[in-house]
């Protein structure tokens, strides 16, 4: 590992903990016993049918809340090497995600008994929705579904265990290794994710700003196209927790270059449209020779 990887991995485990995120919710699906369905002429063994218990635009609210929980985290974590549903949070906004998660299991809660009040009767439209295929068997009393939804969270350091010490000391030293080259691939995966987002932005940014519609008239675009761009800004020394200074520097040019800009300019104003284009371009030029591998993780933008 050279010199930089090293300050930039101390960087990552002095400047963020970790945290797991665990959402709970009410399984909406039932498989329907092949006996209770006809398949004509086709092989039961390949055929799946089922059915959805509970139809409420109440229920829809509660998964769009789990939605846009895990929405705000991608916004201010980090991946991590560890399972499905832990992150890597910058230690500064620790309390501002804490302060979000306990209102968002306030808010749950809150939407959670707003399902209850109406599950009585959507369960007697279900019966008859359903028809034979509805079984009472299948709905949990009132209880048991207050308690299929939950959102519970917690954080850890991540850091080597004192129960290590009994390991021989030859094992001690290959497990070190390996924590090495893990660290050195979190440290990468890390800087690949938040490059991966300035591009995702400065990209869609520069195809609005520079496409043009059928009819050869301008694309128009929404406020948002500004303001993800300024709020990845706003956030990203707190969330640069390997200290990468190549991506800082470019981080400042787009801090410069939207400096003073608003939507309602760019609109009226096709020279500034033109400049801020322009600068564009040389960010996603920069931004192109900066990528290693596009992560996983996806950003969604209105136009």
């Amino acid at each position: 590992m050279n010199i930089e990887i090293e300050q930039a991995a101390e960087a990552l485990s002095t400047g963020s903990i970790l945290l797991s995120l665990e959402v709970k919710t009410f399984g909406n699906l039932r498989t329907i016993p092949k006996g209770q369905f006809e398949a004509g002429d086709a092989d039961k063994a390949l055929l799946h049918m089922s059915k959805q218990l509970l139809a409420r635009q109440e229920l829809k609210d509660i998964e769009s809340l789990f939605t846009e929980t895990r929405r705000w985290l991608d916004t201010r974590a980090l991946p991590s090497l560890f399972r499905r549903g832990v992150y890597r949070l910058p230690s500064q906004l620790l309390e501002q995600t804490e302060t979000y998660l306990q209102a968002a299991a306030g808010r749950l809660q809150i939407k959670v008994d707003r399902l209850l009040t109406v599950y009585v009767p959507m369960m007697d439209s279900m019966s008859h929705r359903l028809g034979r295929f509805f079984s009472a068997m299948d709905y949990p009393t009132q209880e048991q579904l207050r308690a299929a939804f939950s959102i519970r969270w917690r954080y850890f350091s991540g850091q080597p265990v004192e129960e290590l010490q009994f390991l021989s000391a030859e094992q001690q030293i290959a497990y070190q290794s390996k924590i090495k080259e893990e660290v050195q691939a979190e440290v990468e995966e890390v800087r690949s994710v938040l490059r991966a987002e300035l591009k995702i932005l400065v990209d869609h940014a520069h195809k609005r700003l520079t496409g043009q519609n059928s009819d050869g008239k301008p694309m128009v675009f929404r406020d948002t196209l500004l303001g993800n761009l300024n709020g990845f800004l706003d956030l990203f020394d707190k969330r640069d927790i390997t200290n990468d200074q190549e991506f800082k520097r470019l981080v400042d040019e787009a801090r410069a270059l939207s400096k003073g800009i608003d939507p309602k300019l760019l609109r009226k104003n096709p020279d500034v449209r033109a400049e801020f284009a322009y600068g564009l371009t040389h960010l996603k030029t920069s931004l192109d020779g900066m990528m290693i591998e596009r992560p996983s993780r996806r950003i969604k933008l209105l136009d």
